[in-house]
C-alpha cells in the first residue's frame, strides 16, 4: 500500500462516523476480499482505498438495518461486495462484529428473498440514514450511500453529474422518484439485497 493511500485511509478512519468500526475490521478481510470479490463483481477495482470506502458505506447500512424495524435494501454494489466476502470469510465473526458494534446481527437477504418491494426497502434505508445523520428529507437530494458506486467508479454505476456530492452525507445522483417508484435491481438507485431487522431499542 502506498503512502498516499495509507494517509487517505487513516484520514477516513479519523473522520468517519464509523471510524471505530473501520479500525476494528478483521485482519485478513482485505486480502480475502481482494482475491475473491473481483470474481463475483467483475471489473471491481480491488484496491485498499476502494475497500475502505466500501466498508464505510457498509457500516452505515449495518447501522440503518440494526436500528430500523423494517426491511432495508443496500443501494451499493461496492458495499455489497464486502458484505458477501465477509460472510464467506467468517460468517460467525461478521455476526459477532455487528452484535458488538450495532447491537444485533444483520442477516443478508438477496433481493428476491426480500419480503417487501425493493423500492420500499430502499425508501426505508433512506429514511434510516436521514434519522442517523439528522438530515432534513429533500425531494432532490439522496444520502451519499446511494451514489457511493458512482463515486468509486464501480462497473455499471452511472457517472457522477456536475452537482453530485463528492462526500459527506448527501448527494444528488438520483431523484426521490427513483426511491418511491420502480427502483429495481437495474436502477442506478436500485438494490440487489438487504436485511430485515427486528427494530431498534
Amino acid at each position: 500500500m502506498g503512502l498516499l493511500t495509507a494517509w487517505r485511509i487513516h484520514r477516513l478512519q479519523r473522520r468517519s462516523r464509523y471510524g471505530a468500526q473501520l479500525r476494528a475490521l478483521p485482519e485478513g478481510l482485505l486480502a480475502y476480499w481482494r482475491s475473491s470479490a473481483p470474481k463475483e463483481f467483475l471489473g471491481l477495482p480491488a484496491n485498499p482505498w476502494f475497500f475502505m470506502r466500501a466498508c464505510d458505506g457498509l457500516m452505515l447500512f449495518f447501522d440503518c438495518a440494526a436500528r430500523s424495524g423494517t426491511c432495508c435494501a443496500l443501494p451499493s454494489k461496492a458495499a455489497d461486495s464486502v458484505w458477501h466476502a465477509w460472510a464467506r470469510f467468517n460468517a460467525p465473526g461478521l455476526d459477532a462484529f455487528c452484535q458488538r458494534h450495532f447491537g444485533r446481527a444483520v442477516p443478508h437477504l438477496e433481493g428476491a428473498a426480500m419480503p417487501v418491494p425493493m423500492d420500499q426497502a430502499l425508501g426505508n434505508t433512506r429514511a434510516a440514514i436521514e434519522a442517523i445523520t439528522r438530515r432534513t428529507p429533500s425531494d432532490l437530494m439522496l444520502p451519499a450511500l446511494f451514489i457511493l458506486d458512482s463515486q468509486l467508479k464501480m462497473p455499471g454505476a452511472p457517472p457522477l453529474r456536475k452537482n453530485d456530492s463528492d462526500g459527506g452525507d448527501c448527494g444528488s445522483s438520483c431523484g426521490a422518484d427513483d426511491i418511491g417508484g420502480d427502483a429495481g435491481g437495474d436502477s442506478s438507485c436500485g438494490g440487489d439485497g438487504g436485511s430485515c431487522g427486528g427494530g431498534g431499542d
